[in-house]
């Protein structure tokens, strides 16, 4: 059952069996975004496009779109382009039961082999024809491999489906712990379908594992390898998302392929909508400038409205206007007025003269000056 920390043995068999139904690919462009997620643009067939999305570590399957990837490319990115753009995917396949997809890629009259490992904390490695690693996207150093640039890449090995009958029943019997322990762990299957193998075989899952019948154990798991890669009704239930219905309990929501259902079970949470803003029309550069030019032309006609007011208020008032400036004039000295005229000198009262009187410049005009 894959969950949100990743995918199962089984997982992964119905993952690269729905890929190899679409065979054959080619390899358009590698992208590389936020720490070790990674996605592959494919072409195939009659102008089909697909995106893979990769989480070494996690997760691999198809998604309708793949995140913005930056402007400038990670250096495993280049890397990874340099070598496998416009390469003919010639196989993809899984190694046993354990988490780890080798896509075979024919490119320049050579095979090579990009291994993606879902198990632990996961890696993506390109190796050439005879495995050797050409680079990883981590390096990693292990008791019993290395991966390197110029080492061996070695798969994993306790693969309990590559053993035949005999090495399977010796399997179970050095197994010091219960038959549902025994196939989540040691068998690569993980708790809900080795528990799902106890329910349709009749065994308790608590029984010793060296008790059971090794044949029946055996042939259940290849059963469950079968409908995984032919016999599919993919599902997101409760508990996580499975390639076939592995318990008749909880709501069920129904995909057409495990793809598909991988994509919406890992789709990430939207964040709370703080409210819709409205889409503004993009607007030419003419039309902000007459919008500019037709707001500055009401301001100023609704400034020169209220200047208009104002001299009709004073014309309209000129002997008390004149009788009020006059009787500042006079008393300014007095009570310390200051006034402005045109010698520029302030702070000092500047009395008027007897003869000296005021009239306006001209109607249209609120100046007014002294004769």
């Amino acid at each position: 059952m894959a969950t949100q920390a990743g995918l199962s043995g089984i997982d992964v068999r119905a993952v690269v069996s729905e890929l190899s139904a679409l065979l054959p690919l080619w390899i358009n462009k590698v992208f590389q975004f936020g720490g070790a997620t990674m996605g592959i643009r494919l072409n195939g067939e009659e102008h089909a496009r697909h995106l893979l999305v990769i989480e070494p570590g996690t997760r691999t399957h198809l998604v309708h779109e793949l995140p913005e990837p930056p402007k400038i490319p990670p250096p495993f990115a280049m890397f990874l382009r340099k070598y496998l753009a416009g390469g003919k995917i010639l196989g993809i396949r899984q190694h046993g039961l354990s988490r780890t997809i080798i896509f075979d890629i024919g490119k320049g009259g050579t095979t090579l082999h990009l291994v993606i490992e879902l198990y632990d904390a996961g890696n993506v490695v390109l190796c050439d024809e005879g495995y050797t690693i050409l680079r990883p996207f981590s390096f990693q150093r292990f008791r019993e491999r290395d991966i390197v640039p110029g080492a061996q890449y070695l798969m994993p090995g306790n693969d309990p489906l590559l053993l035949d009958e005999e090495g399977f029943a010796r399997f179970l019997a050095g197994v010091d712990r219960e038959i549902v322990k025994a196939l989540a762990v040691g068998a690569l299957l993980g708790g809900n379908y080795a528990e799902f193998i106890c329910r349709e075989t009749g065994i308790d899952k608590n029984t010793p594992s060296a008790s059971v019948d090794a044949t029946v154990i055996r042939n259940a798991i290849f059963d469950l390898v079968h409908r995984a890669e032919s016999a599919r009704d993919p599902v997101i239930a409760k508990e996580g998302c499975v390639p076939f219905v592995t318990t008749e309990t909880g709501e069920l929501k129904r995909f057409p392929t495990f793809n598909e259902a991988l994509d919406a079970f890992y789709q990430p949470k939207a964040p709370k909508a703080k409210g819709i803003k409205k889409a503004v029309p993009k607007r030419s550069k003419e039309e902000v400038i007459r919008d500019y030019q037709e707001k500055a032309l009401v301001k100023f006609n609704k400034k020169i409205t209220e200047l208009g007011r104002i001299t009709e208020a004073i014309y309209e008032n000129y002997q008390l206007v004149s009788d009020i400036i006059g009787t500042l004039d006079q008393a300014g000295p007095v009570h310390g007025r200051r006034s402005t005229g045109s010698s520029g000198i302030t702070g000092q009262a500047l009395p008027l003269r007897s003869s000296q009187s005021i009239r306006p410049m001209h109607r249209s005009s609120s100046t007014w000056v002294r004769r």
